[in-house]
């Protein structure tokens, strides 16, 4: 197929689910692991990109989410998150943007969460996150749209997978799937399918879009949420 994909974040369940999504299409994907991307540093994240500058297709999926009370704010965790979920995908596109622009073509996918939409006690920090790389995203689609770079967000709601299974008992996710009114929390392979429908080169006109996959949960008017002491995904 020619073109070269990059997903962050693959060691988890949403991330495989892209990666491997990608993979079933026939496209040559890179899922790089913390060895050689570690997005925690930005020297890391410009070193890849020095040696790796011509993806065409970028998944920025890897994220952190700690929970944390707005009086009692680790300084650390907040620098990891601020990080991990705005600057290293800043960078990184910074670093790809101009092999998109010489070849006319990119495809970036900025993967946000329904919390920058909604948002709950503890989550400032990274909901702060999620509304800034959907601005990031908005941006970067006016920018780059004069060499045929889309840019776009993609914010999955609750979704399957073993995090929140061990993070929330039985009676939790059946609230929680009370408040959906599809009934259910997401598939991984859903929120991979939405990547991929702006994330290929058959999307010629999305871009700047952020889609919310929630199964309507950010429509149902009871926006509460179930929160564990700490997430990655």
């Amino acid at each position: 197929m020619g073109y070269r994909v990059l997903v962050t974040g693959s060691s988890r369940e949403i991330g495989k689910a892209v990666r491997d999504f990608y993979l079933s299409k026939g496209y040559d994907v890179t899922a790089p692991g913390r060895k050689e991307l570690d997005l925690e540093t930005l020297n890391s994240v410009k070193e890849f990109v020095h040696d790796n500058p011509d993806f065409d297709i970028v998944i920025n999926n890897a994220g952190i989410n700690d929970i944390m009370n707005i009086d009692n704010l680790d300084e650390e965790s907040v620098r990891s998150m601020m990080t991990v979920n705005l600057m290293s995908p800043l960078t990184l596109i910074g670093g790809l943007a101009s092999g998109m622009k010489s070849r006319r073509f990119g495809r970036i996918v900025n993967i946000g969460s329904i919390l920058g939409t909604v948002s709950s006690p503890g989550r400032a920090v990274y909901a702060a996150t999620k509304s800034g790389i959907h601005g990031v995203s908005k941006t970067l689609s006016a920018e780059l749209a004069p060499w045929n770079i889309l840019v776009n967000t993609v914010s999955p709601g609750y979704t399957l997978t073993d995090l929140t299974i061990k993070n929330n008992s039985e009676e939790q996710l059946n609230i929680i799937r009370k408040r959906i009114p599809l009934g259910r929390l997401a598939e991984p392979k859903e929120i991979a399918e939405v990547v991929f429908f702006v994330g290929n080169e058959k999307n010629t006109y999305v871009t700047g879009q952020e889609i919310l996959v929630d199964g309507g949960y950010s429509m149902s008017g009871d926006l509460g949420m179930t929160s564990s002491e700490k997430q990655k995904y």
